[in-house]
């Protein structure tokens, strides 16, 4: 059962409780910022019948938000489904518009997102979601509110009070008005989303830069290894790649480029001290990165080579097959996951290679779905790659060596401003980095969107 309704939050000691009395932060509820007409009242999607099924969705149209396209922070539009415009146009409820401030309340809870600037006129809401919109931005400020939902005191209420004994944790619209929320004056809402609104749009640049890089490094190998029209040397056709290929280029497997070491059931190395600690990388950890849920392990009971380290291949090769390039720091490889590397090829090109053959390895798992859908080192076995003569090789790695650097610089970078956001968020909510006496002027000012 979702516990008694609250006015207030609950602070772990009375210095917390002194800094709010004296700086004349407000404890209400989302009700009652409801009842002041501060916010609209919160707004989830279409449940039963109304919620769009599979039939519905299309190639184009107005993007269909669940809880898993909120990460980071921000709402990943690549891998929504859509709804035909007028299909969604006639929907009872769930229209999120720019500036609301998205919550998921169901499955995955307490992810939060501001909807930026779209070029359609609202997006769809699912009803694991629920849009927040601020009416009064003299009261309130968005970017606050949404700083708000992500810190600790808001995210611990939410997610006990959506555990409910249910197996699925699920908080309702009608539950979310009693949540409790610390509202600053206005100006000191401003100077906290000015603190930590320029860490977010900086995350974003590194974040566009390292996708822009991403795709430019597809292109030019693709350039590279699959259009030949230009090369200079001898052309002979190839039945695997179904076309012409250099006749000086050897034939080789993916297994030969570079050694796929499967990581370790981590159980055997469970951390119970809690210090010295390395998170395990499932793969959810590499879809989504390192939380709080994540399993521990004892780093000095770990064998060296399961350890991951910033800049290494990481390739999922059961369940959702995943290619990346870790960033987060020292961790654990867990079983399922392989860690990629070669003595004697460059991390970019078996990188490459893999990524041309993922799609095939997916059509694999796909079709062993009726247990666990994964890929057997036979299927790396039978993967070609083609490989260059030395010179060759060397000087195309000119060409991509640059673009990987920057791609993990930048990704390093994020992770590092990620930490000190979430180093400042409680702070900065709690009143222990006080903030009344700075001139906003000083910092970047975030107002509403």
């Amino acid at each position: 059962m979702t516990p008694e309704p609250k006015s207030s939050v609950d602070f772990e000691d009375t210095e917390k409780e002194m800094i709010f009395e004296t700086t004349g932060w407000e404890k209400t509820t989302i009700q009652e910022l409801v009842n002041r007409e501060i916010i609209q009242k919160p707004m989830d999607g279409n449940h039963g019948g109304d919620h769009p099924t599979k039939e519905d969705y299309a190639d184009e149209g107005i993007p269909f938000i669940m809880a898993k396209n909120i990460k980071d922070g921000k709402i990943d539009r690549s891998e929504c489904k859509r709804l035909p415009k007028d299909f969604a146009d006639n929907l009872r409820k769930g229209f999120a518009k720019e500036g609301d401030v998205l919550l998921s309340h169901k499955g995955t809870v307490g992810r939060t997102a501001i909807v930026e600037q779209t070029q359609d006129d609202y997006i769809m809401l699912s009803p694991q979601t629920t849009y927040y919109r601020v009416v009064d931005y003299e009261k309130l400020n968005n970017y606050y509110l949404k700083y708000y939902f992500d810190s600790y005191v808001f995210q611990e209420t939410l997610k006990n009070w959506a555990g409910g004994g249910s197996t699925r944790p699920y908080l309702g619209i009608t539950d979310q008005r009693n949540l409790p929320v610390v509202v600053p004056p206005r100006d000191v809402q401003d100077k906290i989303v000015a603190y930590l609104k320029p860490i977010d749009q900086k995350i974003r640049v590194n974040n566009h830069i390292s996708e822009t890089l991403d795709e430019m490094a597809q292109a030019l190998f693709k350039s590279l290894f699959t259009d030949f029209d230009s090369h200079n040397a001898g052309l002979e056709y190839d039945s695997y790649f179904e076309t012409k290929i250099p006749a000086d280029w050897d034939k080789k497997s993916l297994q030969d480029i570079a050694e796929f070491l499967n990581g370790k059931a981590w159980q055997k190395f469970e951390s119970q001290s809690k210090q010295n600690d390395l998170p395990v990388i499932k793969i959810k950890e590499l879809r989504n990165g390192v939380s709080e849920d994540s399993d521990l392990v004892l780093k000095s009971d770990c064998p060296e080579k399961y350890i991951l380290e910033d800049g290494q291949v990481i390739f999922s090769w059961s369940a959702s097959l995943v290619l990346d390039i870790w960033t987060g720091g020292p961790a654990f490889l867990n079983q399922h996951l392989f860690k990629v590397s070669s003595e004697e090829y460059p991390r970019w090109f078996y990188y490459q290679w893999i990524n041309y053959h993922i799609q095939r390895f997916r059509s694999i798992a796909e079709a062993k779905k009726t247990t666990m859908g994964h890929i057997k080192r036979s299927d790396l076995k039978e993967a070609r790659v083609l490989v260059p003569p030395e010179d060759e090789l060397k000087h195309i790695s000119g060409k991509f060596e640059p673009v990987f650097r920057i791609m993990v610089e930048k990704r390093i970078e994020n992770r590092r401003l990620e930490e000190l956001r979430d180093t400042l968020l409680p702070k900065l909510m709690s009143g222990e980095i006080r903030v009344d006496n700075i001139r906003l002027d000083d910092l970047e000012v975030s107002s509403e969107v």
